[in-house]
């Protein structure tokens, strides 16, 4: 018989995944592209007035668009919305604050401003050691509630999962979140976010 030695087993093996890489990039590269670019032009935001956001229980711890409001500038917005939405919703209290941290490129000074406080008051919360306590969120919908030249609101309508180390699925729930996306310097940024 004729056996395949080793190194040609392993160029074998090599070739075939590749192939079925390329295949599953091809077939799935729109869908992979503008989770790519609405991660990076996205960011998560709870209001930045104090009263009108709480620190959701368990937690330890804008996007840039340089087009004017039309059509093409708000379904642009709308996805960076979806995009900030999830980051924004999913946390943990192991996550020190990374769904905050890591949004505030997409952020004003004004959000950003809110978030450095959110974290700081709610840092003596986020004791290690405590069992596990995640959510997850994924962005359903989206609705403009408002449009202006330089202001844009936006609803983002989403499914939330609690998880904690004992049980996978605790609870799951629907929730919205209004983001109010500014122009600063030319780019679409969220300067306001309020779960309701």
């Amino acid at each position: 018989m004729n056996y395949m030695s080793r190194s040609q087993k392993i160029i074998l093996i090599t070739v075939v995944v590749v192939i079925i890489l390329a295949i599953l990039i091809i077939l799935f590269w729109p869908r992979l592209k503008d989770q790519f670019v609405g991660a990076s032009q996205t960011g998560p935001i709870y209001s930045s007035s104090d009263a009108s956001v709480t620190a959701p229980s368990g937690v330890a711890g804008g996007g840039a668009v340089t087009v004017a409001p039309t059509v093409s500038a708000a379904t642009t917005v709308e996805a960076m919305a979806r995009s900030f939405a999830e980051r924004f919703g999913s946390y943990s209290n192991q996550g020190n604050f990374e769904n905050l941290t890591d949004l505030y490129p997409f952020m004003t000074d004004k959000m950003r401003s809110w978030a450095d406080d959110f974290i700081v008051k709610n840092k003596t919360q986020a004791v290690t050691g405590t069992e596990y306590l995640g959510v997850t969120t994924k962005a359903l919908s989206t609705k403009i509630v408002e449009q202006e030249k330089n202001k844009i609101i936006i609803t983002v309508s989403s499914s939330r999962r609690e998880s904690t180390a004992t049980k996978i699925n605790n609870k799951i729930y629907m929730q919205d979140l209004q983001l109010v996306f500014v122009r600063d310097n030319d780019l679409w940024k969220v300067n306001e976010a309020q779960w309701q």
